[in-house]
């Protein structure tokens, strides 16, 4: 799969992952919150699924299913205006996966200058950070231990 290529089910999560951070965006260093449902495909979807030898429930070694890994990678995306690498400049953006409930599993997100972003990075306990903890990272499909070893 080339670089540049978005992994699937990701792209399909654009539209809600934009509404989310809409909202954030809109209400800086305030936690918003919803839920991300577990897709319950029909046969047709199923089957397309499979072909694409995505499983739905796999958990990767981040604790993410496949489906909350990929609205996860669409926050990021769209977050970051899209493909390119380039990094938002306004805002800096965390997250925060929660219990799973009826509806699906929790999601909190909170953004802030990029300043403050850099400064609550620092301060953060190298276990918290993701890029020092390989509990953290999911090392699934498109990830860079998978590109780069």
């Amino acid at each position: 799969m080339p670089v540049f290529e978005r992994i699937q089910p990701s792209p399909r999560y654009d539209a809600t992952t934009g509404r989310l951070l809409g909202r954030a965006y809109a209400a800086p260093g305030r936690w918003v919150y919803t839920t991300v449902p577990r897709p319950r495909p029909g046969p047709r979807t199923a089957a397309w699924l499979r072909a694409q030898g995505i499983a739905l429930d796999l958990v990767d070694s981040g604790g993410l299913t496949t489906y909350e890994r990929a609205f996860e990678r669409s926050l990021w995306y769209v977050h970051n205006g899209g493909a390119g690498g380039a990094r938002n400049q306004v805002w800096s953006l965390r997250r925060q996966w929660g219990p799973v409930t009826t509806r699906g599993r929790m999601i909190g997100i909170r953004v802030q200058s990029v300043a403050e972003g850099a400064a609550a990075w620092r301060r953060m306990n190298r276990s918290e950070r993701w890029t020092g903890n390989p509990r953290l990272q999911s090392g699934g499909l498109g990830s860079s231990k998978q590109r780069f070893g």
